[in-house]
C-alpha cells in the first residue's frame, strides 16, 4: 500500500507524514526534490527573482530526473510489498511541471511526461490532499505566495480529478485530522 501525501509546499506534508508514519508503523519516503535540485545546481523556481530561458530548461530537467528518481523509489517500495506514505508523488511533479515548464516544453514532451506520470500514479493507493489555508511550516516564499500555493493546489487537484484517481481532500491538516484519514484508507486496503 502506497499513500501520497499531495499539495502545495509548506502545508505539513513533510511534518504530519513522520509523526502518521510513526504513529501506523508505516514507513515514510521522503520529499526528493532537494536530492535532484541539488544534482541539477537549481533551487525552488519561486525562489528565484529572475527567472530566464536557461532557468526554466534546467529546471524542466530536474523535473524529468525527480519523475524518474520518485517513479524507481516507488516501484522499489511496491516490489517489496511494504507499506509507505510519500511525501509527494508523480501527481505533484507533474502539477510543477505544468506550472513552471508548459512555456518552455514542446507538445511531444509533455506528452510524454505525462503519459509516464499517468500510468506510474496508479501505483499508489490513494492521495491525501493538503490543504492551501492550514499553512504551518514557513519555507520562505513557497509558503507565503498564498496564490502561487492555490495555483499549485488547483493543478494537484485538477490532474487527480483528470486521471480519476482515489484522493482524500483535507479540510484540515493537523495530525488528528490525517490520522483519521489515514486509517481509513488502511481498513479499506486490508
Amino acid at each position: 500500500m502506497i499513500i501520497s501525501f499531495s499539495g502545495a509546499a509548506g502545508s505539513g506534508k513533510t511534518t504530519v507524514g513522520k509523526e502518521i508514519s510513526r504513529q501506523f508503523g508505516i514507513n515514510f519516503r521522503p520529499e526528493l526534490v532537494d536530492e535532484v535540485f541539488d544534482k541539477h545546481r537549481i533551487r525552488p523556481m519561486e525562489t528565484i527573482s529572475t527567472v530566464t530561458k536557461e532557468i526554466l530548461r534546467v529546471y524542466k530537467q530536474a523535473q524529468e530526473s525527480l519523475l524518474a528518481k520518485m517513479i524507481e523509489a516507488d516501484n522499489n517500495v511496491h516490489s517489496l510489498d511494504i507499506s509507505v506514505i510519500c511525501d509527494r508523488s508523480v501527481v505533484d511533479v507533474m502539477a510543477y511541471y505544468l506550472f513552471w515548464c508548459s512555456g518552455i516544453a514542446s507538445k511531444e514532451d509533455f506528452k510524454s511526461v505525462e503519459k509516464v506520470a499517468k500510468d506510474h500514479a496508479k501505483i499508489y493507493t490513494s492521495h491525501v490532499v493538503f490543504p492551501v489555508s492550514d499553512i504551518i511550516i514557513d519555507e520562505s516564499f513557497r509558503s507565503s505566495n498564498v496564490v502561487y500555493q492555490r495555483a499549485i493546489y488547483t493543478m494537484v487537484l485538477g490532474i487527480l480529478d483528470d486521471w480519476q484517481l482515489d484522493h482524500v481532500i483535507l479540510k484540515k491538516s493537523d495530525v488528528r485530522s490525517v490520522s483519521r484519514e489515514v486509517a481509513a484508507i488502511i481498513k479499506d486496503n486490508t
